[in-house]
Formats: C-alpha cells, structure tokens, sequence
C-alpha cells in the first residue's frame, strides 16, 4: 500500500516544497534554513536556545566533562601517553551571521567561547583554532552549507594546530605543510542537513584540499562493527602511533 497509494508522488513533492517555503515552520524540524541557503542542525530542544545564548552550558557540566577528560588523561599518563584534547566548534558558532534571521541573539559568549575559557586553567593540551576559523572563514568554506560537517580546509585548520603541538612532542612527527597541498573545486548536490529537509535541488561549489603526494594508508575495521574500532595504517608512520576516542 505505501508503494501505491494513490497520488502518492504528488503528495510527497507537495509535502516537500510546502517546508521548504515557510521558514518559520523549521524550528520544529531537525534542520533550518538560513540565510542564503545555509542550513543548520536543529535536532537537540536547545540548539536554538543555546544559539541564542539563553542556555549557557553551567560550570557543573563543564566539570562533570572534565572529569571523563581527567580519567582519560590519567590513563594515557599511566601508559606514557601524550593526551591531546581536540574540540570542534559547531556550525552555527562559527557562520553564525546566516543563521536564520528571525532567530535573534543574546550579546552573550558562544557556549564553544564558554568551554575555550574554561579550558584556560586546565592541565590539558587543547589546541586553539577558533580565531583562526573567524580569520579564514570568508576565504574559503570551513563547513559545507548543506551539511553539518567541517569541510578539509576546516579539518586542516585544526589539523595544522593540532600537528603543531605534537611536533613539539615528538620531533618526528610529519606535519603536512601548505606547501605539501592544493585545493580542488568540487560541487555538492547533498549533505547531512539537506536529506533532513528534503530539498531536492540543492548544490554548493566548494574548494577541497588535496595532499599533492598522498602517503599510503590502510583501514581496516572490526569484524564486530558494535565495537567500533578502527585500525589503520601508514607507510609514513615513523616509529608513532596513536590512539584516538571519539
């Protein structure tokens, strides 16, 4: 029945476009859309208020996370580990001039601003890339406009950071300079955010690095896909290796 009831492509194709026309209806919805055409993950209740800065993230959260982060590091430090702490802003922290301009703002700190400042005082290498997010974020997409992931210059920009600080661990390391990639135009017809909304025409044209000669890397995964553990493998390893939780 669901396979062919009647009219049942028109209804979709109305059901559609009807959401994709009243704007003011995507607050209810897993997605936005905001200004020109950028759209934002609405899935938790307080996205929205936490965009708006009426719900801060409190110190006891932060410290409830900390205290997982504490028992992490201890177990690295235990093992002769070095533990690095990377943190991501979300979208709408960074490109939050195209949120949707019905939803006004609080003159208030970001909770991402919240969390950077807590980490100020912690005994934690936690690199910092959100001044250079709000630097280069015009020059070149940082995160796909359909999609609630970064793009590979945003990755980079982490990633440069990041790299930055383990070289100074471990003089080893092989960090991937400027002068080691190019950018390759690539167009977007989908996204996370777009299949939530349903919208059917969309395309994005965005600049993707590529490393001009790639190393050779391996992955492989768990045969209990429940465990979610992934092992790969570099011919450019030079004697590291590292261990990652998400």
């Amino acid at each position: 029945v669901n396979d062919r009831v009647g009219f049942r492509e028109l209804s979709v194709d109305l059901y559609s476009n009807y959401y994709e026309t009243n704007q003011l209806l995507d607050m209810q919805k897993t997605a936005i859309i905001g200004r020109d055409n950028w759209l934002f993950y609405n899935a938790e209740s307080d996205d929205i208020k936490n965009f708006q800065g009426i719900t801060n993230i409190s110190n006891d959260k932060l410290d409830i996370f900390y205290s997982h982060i504490e028992r992490l590091k201890k177990f690295c430090d235990e093992n002769n580990i070095k533990f690095y702490l990377l943190m991501p802003p979300n979208k709408s922290s960074v490109y939050f001039e195209y949120y949707p301009k019905y939803i006004g703002r609080l003159d208030k700190p970001f909770n991402y601003e919240i969390i950077l400042n807590y980490f100020k005082n912690k005994d934690v290498n936690f690199p910092l890339f959100y001044e250079d997010y709000l630097k280069e974020k015009n020059k070149e997409y940082l995160y796909y406009k359909g999609d609630t992931h970064w793009t590979s210059v945003g990755a980079y920009i982490a990633y440069y950071r990041l790299g930055q600080m383990i070289k100074k661990d471990f003089p080893n390391f092989k960090l991937i300079e400027k002068d080691d990639i190019k950018y390759d135009s690539k167009t977007r017809k989908s996204g996370d955010l777009v299949i939530m909304q349903r919208i059917s025409n969309f395309e994005e044209q965005v600049n993707e690095i590529v490393i001009k000669s790639p190393y050779n890397i391996e992955t492989t995964m768990d045969k209990d896909e429940t465990d979610k553990f992934f092992y790969t493998k570099s011919e450019n390893n030079n004697g590291l290796k590292v261990m990652v939780f998400g």
